[in-house]
C-alpha cells in the first residue's frame, strides 16, 4: 500500500492555541515523526509514504516573514527528518525547492518520499497512491502532483490540523480503506 499525506494547518493551529508559527512547525515535525511516519512504516502492508511538505503555490503566496520562519525552521527540521527516516526506510526528496535532491538507502525496503516544491502539473516521480490523506479538514491538492491520483486512489480529509494529528485519526481511515477496498485473494 502506498500513502500520500499533506500536513496542513500549521498557521491555523498557531492562531487557535496562541503559539508562534515556528512553534507550530516544530510541533508539526514531532507529530509527523511520532504520529504518522513511524506508525505507518510499522504497518507491514505499507510500502511507501509520500509527504507533501511544500508546494510552489505555497511558496508564491507566503509573505516574507512567513518565508523566513519556514526557511529557518523547515530546513533544519528537514535534515533531522531525513536522518530519522533512514533508520526505517530509504529516503528521497523530489521537487524543485532543493538545489540537489537526495536519494539515500535505508534500513528496509520501505520508502519515504519528501515532496518539496512542485505544482499539480508536475510529475515528480511519486506515482499513483492507494490512499491520499490531508489534515486540516479540506480536500484539495494544493499543488500536489495530479499524477499521484489513480483510478482507485481513495481520498480522505482528516479534520485535525496537522500539529494536533494523532495516529488514531489515520488508523481509522486505514481500517475503513482496508475493510472496503482490500479483498482477500481466494485460495
Amino acid at each position: 500500500m502506498k500513502i500520500f499525506y499533506i500536513p496542513d494547518g500549521h498557521r491555523r493551529y498557531a492562531d487557535q492555541v496562541g503559539c508562534s508559527l515556528a512553534a507550530a512547525y516544530r510541533l508539526g515535525y514531532t507529530v509527523l515523526v511520532d504520529e504518522l511516519i513511524d506508525p505507518l512504516l510499522a504497518v507491514s502492508e505499507i510500502e511507501s509514504v509520500d509527504i507533501f511538505l511544500l508546494s510552489n503555490l505555497n511558496l508564491r503566496r507566503r509573505d516574507d516573514r512567513d518565508m523566513e520562519v519556514l526557511r529557518h525552521e523547515g530546513e533544519s527540521l528537514l535534515g533531522k527528518l531525513i536522518e530519522h527516516c533512514r533508520a526505517f526506510a530509504s529516503v528521497r526528496t523530489v521537487g524543485s525547492y532543493l538545489d540537489h535532491n537526495v536519494q539515500l538507502a535505508g534500513g528496509s525496503s520501505k520508502l519515504v518520499t519528501l515532496v518539496l516544491g512542485c505544482t499539480t502539473g508536475d510529475d515528480v516521480g511519486c506515482g499513483e497512491v492507494d490512499v491520499f490523506l490531508r489534515s486540516g479538514g479540506e480536500m484539495r491538492l494544493s499543488g500536489a502532483p495530479r499524477t499521484i491520483i489513480g483510478d482507485y486512489t481513495q481520498l480522505y480529509a482528516i479534520d485535525a490540523l496537522h500539529p494536533a494529528l494523532r495516529f488514531a485519526d489515520v488508523q481509522q481511515i486505514l481500517e475503513r480503506y482496508h475493510h472496503r477496498y482490500v479483498r482477500e485473494v481466494p485460495s
